[in-house]
């Protein structure tokens, strides 16, 4: 199964319809039949909705819908860290009115783990900075100049003692903070779903 954010919406590609999804009073299943399905649901999903909609597109060859799925899109690759200190506080980042993780996107030849680090270093001064695990992918849509792109973020499980935080201003990010654990309902009212999403993968909850 694929799953797509697209602003506050939701969209799964699977090979059989989707009976719920938490945060949506009801998905919308729709069979696979053609490219033509594309023209309909992407518009309406990337319009600000008065409650967030949930479709999935289902069909014998999920993987093949979802190649399809992603020609409609550049694709942008991306890498990201959830870090931790040795109290086990989470880094935080507040850019753009919102609760993120740092992340950013790939340099030409560069390896995941390498753009996941550099981003995070970059975003919030830190120097000494360590992957412990890799914890999953995120998709999310977004437009530049009247450009679609579809972004792959990999997120990583990190870890650093450094006690200096240096904002990258020019990248919008005007606090950085680490955040106990059973002090994040801010975080989780302000913030995007696909960071939701990862730290769910961490199975940290809302208080």
């Amino acid at each position: 199964m694929y799953k797509v954010f697209i602003k506050a919406n939701l969209l799964y590609i699977s090979h059989s319809p989707l009976k719920h999804q938490k945060g949506f009073r009801k998905v919308n299943n729709i069979e696979f039949v053609n490219d033509d399905i594309f023209t309909n649901i992407i518009p309406l999903l990337e319009e600000a909705q008065e409650e967030p909609i949930c479709y999935c597109l289902y069909g014998p060859d999920p993987v093949l819908i979802w190649r399809r799925y992603r020609k409609q899109y550049k694709l942008i690759i991306a890498g990201g860290g959830l870090v931790r200190n040795k109290k086990g506080r989470i880094l935080f980042i507040f850019r753009n009115g919102r609760w993120d993780l740092p992340k950013g996107k790939a340099e030409t030849n560069e390896l995941i783990e390498e753009t996941a680090i550099r981003e995070v270093k970059e975003e919030c001064g830190l120097d000494n900075l360590k992957i412990l695990d890799h914890i999953m992918d995120t998709y999310h849509t977004y437009d530049i100049k009247e450009s679609r792109k579809l972004k792959k973020t990999s997120w990583f499980k990190m870890y650093s003692e450094d006690k200096e935080l240096i904002p990258q201003l020019e990248e919008g990010i005007t606090k950085i903070k680490w955040v106990k654990e059973e002090k994040l309902d801010k975080i989780f009212e302000n913030t995007y779903p696909g960071i939701l999403a990862v730290l769910e993968a961490e199975k940290i909850k809302k208080n």
